[in-house]
């Protein structure tokens, strides 16, 4: 049990600290583009996610999902799950973006 709790004790710090870079990553981004320096701010995301299996942008009608399907397309591809090559999406949901961009958990 004491080792659990140890366990449970480290993960929780080491997501405060994903926490933290986090805010400080979006937080420069966030300032250049309030600054109009969206080309300093897309290089930042870029070194940022230099590592990312970014594959192809699916074609949806919703660019939220379509950067989310882009993004787990290797991963897909590495477990054999085929995605449909149309996916219709109402012009109209009642989701937002933000949460629409986590719908790709479950394919990690």
């Amino acid at each position: 049990m004491m080792i659990y709790l140890q366990e449970k004790e480290s993960n929780y710090q080491y997501v405060k600290i994903l926490q933290h870079d986090q805010r400080q990553h979006f937080g420069y981004v966030l300032s250049a583009m309030k600054n109009n320096q969206v080309e300093e701010g897309v290089a930042y995301l870029e070194e940022l996610m230099q590592d990312a299996p970014f594959g192809k942008l699916e074609a949806t009608n919703n660019f939220a999902i379509s950067s989310t399907l882009s993004f787990k397309s290797e991963k897909m591809k590495e477990n054999q799950i085929k995605l449909l090559p149309a996916i219709d999406v109402p012009e109209q949901m009642h989701i937002n973006d933000v949460d629409l961009c986590v719908f790709g958990k479950p394919l990690r």
